[in-house]
């Protein structure tokens, strides 16, 4: 299901984790239809052999009731607990934890910060992975903030993760519960300003200590966020800041390449604007404004740079860019899915952006990326100068 060579890959990992004496534990979710081999000797052998010291097998939860069929019955939780008592008697090196079937020991579902909370790509606290919903983000809250964050507190209190619960999870049984609570459909985000239910919470995120944008979600920082898009292989960097004058002497040389020969007032002009919308001062100013910065990652390696700001149901691809010897790869369409899958995540609809009547390819790319033109643009810039653009627009 994930890819060929994949399994090979991760019991290789596994292998060198074993070898390095490194202590770590493994993740395997729990269908009706694979119990029987992941409960078996040989995988459960085959695991421990390579190193692993703790193994969590978690219940499928599904989300779409398509795959419903997939989530274990009363029937073969039954199975499940007695095969697993068994395992356990064996007292082997390696410990084998259920989950949820284990939190009967704790008094119930230990999600909302009561055990645990969960954190999703952009440092919102959710209270489990199966219920994405959060008021609150790492980015610019302590954990001691976090696990008594309002929406927690609320789940706590109404009792929310007590008693049975026909699947896996007793939150994912009150969806719409908690998305009452919140205010919002699942997998959005907060916007700032936003009453939660109870609550009215306002909502900004931090990125490297620095203001981002208030309501404009950044990951967390893990310095690299891997592109959540199932079809992109490249990273995506993204900066705060502190970053903003190493990103403008990043765009300076692709900025006089890309556009010295297309402008009609030449480098200079070319230069003049460049220093008007990407000096490090104006890319600090963007940020306040709502803009999120970062690079693209080919490899480890810094291929280009984009800008983008969410403006309610509409995405604005403001900067989309790669370094010469990077172009004719595919990576600047890669980089326009990501952006376009982000702006999904966080409830828009369309997406826009503005080029140059002149950069033709760029033109090229955007059309083969699902762009059309709108209208035609001419805007004075001051001192002489004025752009002369199309706008482009997409569903997303």
């Amino acid at each position: 299901r994930r890819g060929p060579g994949t399994y090979d890959t991760v019991t290789e990992v596994m292998g060198r984790l074993r070898s390095g004496h490194v202590f770590y534990g493994l993740s395997v979710t729990v269908t009706k239809e694979n119990q029987g081999e992941v409960l078996s000797d040989g995988f459960l052998e085959t695991v421990a052999g390579l190193g692993c010291g703790i193994l969590f097998l978690i219940e499928f939860v599904p989300t779409d009731r398509s795959v419903a069929y997939l989530a274990p019955d009363a029937e073969s939780r039954k199975v499940f607990d007695a095969r697993l008592a068994e395992i356990r008697r064996r007292k082997g090196r390696m410990r084998v934890m259920a989950f949820p079937g284990d939190e009967r020991y704790m008094g119930g579902c230990i999600g909302a910060g009561r055990g645990f909370f969960h954190i999703n790509p952009y440092g919102d606290a959710e209270a489990c992975p199966a219920s994405p919903h959060s008021d609150v983000n790492l980015m610019n809250s302590t954990l001691e903030e976090v696990l008594s964050s309002p929406l927690f507190a609320e789940i706590r209190k109404r009792g929310m993760m007590e008693g049975d619960h026909a699947g896996g999870c007793a939150l994912a049984e009150r969806e719409a519960e908690i998305s009452a609570l919140i205010g919002r459909k699942s997998g959005c985000r907060c916007d700032i300003d936003r009453d939660i239910g109870p609550f009215s919470i306002r909502m900004s995120y931090i990125c490297e200590n620095n203001r981002v944008g208030p309501g404009y979600p950044s990951p967390i920082d893990y310095k690299y966020c891997v592109a959540i898009a199932v079809d992109i292989m490249a990273d995506i960097q993204l900066i705060g800041k502190d970053g903003a004058r190493e990103l403008h002497e990043f765009a300076h040389p692709i900025w006089r390449e890309v556009f010295g020969p297309m402008i009609t007032g030449g480098p200079d002009e070319a230069e003049y604007i460049f220093e008007s919308w990407q000096s490090a001062e104006s890319i600090e100013k963007a940020m306040d404004g709502g803009f999120l910065y970062g690079y693209l990652l080919d490899g480890g390696r810094r291929a280009g740079y984009f800008a983008l700001r969410l403006e309610g149901e509409k995405l604005f691809l403001s900067k989309c860019y790669l370094v010469g010897d990077e172009r004719g790869k595919g990576l600047g369409s890669e980089l326009i899915r990501w952006m376009l899958d982000y702006g999904k995540m966080h409830g828009c609809t369309s997406a826009y952006l503005h080029v140059n009547t002149r950069n033709t390819k760029a033109i090229e790319a955007y059309e083969r990326n699902g762009f059309v033109k709108v209208y035609h643009e001419i805007e004075d810039q001051g001192d002489g100068f004025a752009t002369n653009d199309f706008v482009m627009s997409r569903r997303i």
